[in-house]
């Protein structure tokens, strides 16, 4: 039964299709007119920062920036 509503389904969505497929997307990337960018090579470590080794902070400081604050002791 499930084959059957599936095959009348699929039998339904393909009469709402054209009898021929129509290429004009496919020609109009051969048009010869058609303005595109010229080729650029991107510099690979563009927005790159150079990060060196810094000291360890405080670790006291450090774990109570991130403790809980409020009613929690």
């Amino acid at each position: 039964m499930k084959r059957l509503f599936l095959l009348a389904l699929c039998l339904t969505l393909q009469a709402c299709l054209p009898s021929s497929p129509s290429t004009t997307y496919l020609t109009g990337a051969a048009d010869p007119a058609a303005k595109v960018r010229p080729p650029a090579v991107a510099d690979a470590t563009s927005g790159t920062r150079a990060y060196t080794p810094a000291d360890p902070g405080d670790w006291e400081k450090i774990n109570r920036a991130l403790t809980p604050t409020g009613g929690e002791k």
